[in-house]
């Protein structure tokens, strides 16, 4: 890495300058993708055109959309904004752009939820299985965050069995999606320090390191390598990406950059503070230096409506 930011700096500042005034995604193997928490980014004919337009002029080609599930009067799990989520998926797949239907709770996987969350699951499988052909998710992401929690917290063996309990879900949703939606995956956003070993677990017998359980169970996860020198993002999904390789998940691997803006000793792991060229010249280090990584998916931008702002106000 730090032989190709020498040859870009000294003998292609041409190219490297065309890299900083284009789109998000120069052409290259490893895509882009982005996380899109609001409802407002998709529930008008405006607010979809406004996300796909974006989407196609930075070369984003996969969105990973929250979506809200209520329970109904009579005790069903109910999809909200339903006909304009499908409208968003069937518009997006005819520019190319994958979408994967997106949920995330702190304490969605502990055991006593898991019912209601099957439910959840089983709903969205559902409304996949009525859209018109041609035009489904591609996925289903989970973005929980036990670590959040008091019983997380309190290590020993509560956090254990929120460890546990997380990979029961996890297990539970894999088992459905392969027997009743074998086309939709089953994708998990993660942070980078779980393959510590201090959060190592035995599950069936087996003792690893919680990420690396995650990675056998889901198709694809996300990493939130938070930082903002090309090296570190690489350094804090080196050890993700060799059991991607050691275990042949091909694609099931996708570091993740934020441009929130964030207050107190987190804000270096954001772009917020930091030129837009910056930036732009990190994402091109990495999908360059990914781009022949069969283990590597794509790069996530955190998230749609910050870097909206963020490449209109930075400099």
């Amino acid at each position: 890495m730090i032989i190709f930011d020498r040859f870009v700096t000294q003998l292609l500042p041409l190219c490297m300058a065309l890299v900083v005034a284009g789109p998000l995604s120069a052409q290259q193997a490893v895509e882009v993708g982005i996380w899109s928490w609001s409802q407002d980014a998709f529930v008008t004919d405006e607010a979809r055109e406004e996300l796909l337009s974006f989407c196609q002029r930075e070369g984003i080609s996969h969105i990973d959309q929250h979506v809200s599930i209520k329970r109904s009067n009579s005790g069903d799990e109910t999809v909200q904004n339903g006909q304009a989520l499908a409208q968003l998926i069937a518009e997006a797949a005819k520019r190319n752009i994958s979408v994967n239907a997106l949920r995330g709770e702190r304490t969605m996987f502990f055991e006593k939820n898991h019912e209601r969350g099957f439910e959840q699951l089983r709903a969205l499988v559902e409304f996949d299985q009525q859209l018109d052909e041609g035009a489904h998710l591609a996925g289903i992401k989970y973005d929980v965050e036990p670590y959040l929690t008091d019983e997380w917290r309190a290590g020993g063996k509560e956090r254990e069995k929120v460890m546990t309990d997380y990979l029961g879900f996890l297990q539970r949703a894999r088992k459905h999606l392969d027997g009743f939606a074998p086309s939709l995956e089953l994708c998990v956003d993660v942070p980078f320090w779980w393959d510590k070993q201090e959060f190592a677990v035995e599950i069936d017998g087996e003792t690893k390191a919680l990420v690396h359980h995650v990675q056998d169970l889901a198709d694809w996860m996300a990493i939130m390598s938070y930082r903002t020198e090309t090296r570190d993002v690489l350094r804090l999904v080196e050890e993700e990406r060799g059991h991607a390789r050691s275990n042949e998940r091909p694609h099931s691997v996708s570091p993740g950059l934020n441009v929130i803006a964030i207050k107190g000793e987190e804000r270096a792991t954001s772009f917020a503070d930091l030129p837009s060229t910056k930036f732009r010249n990190v994402l091109a280090e990495l999908r360059s230096s990914l781009g022949s990584s069969g283990e590597t998916r794509s790069i996530m931008l955190h998230d749609y409506k910050s870097l909206v702002t963020y490449l209109q106000t930075a400099e």
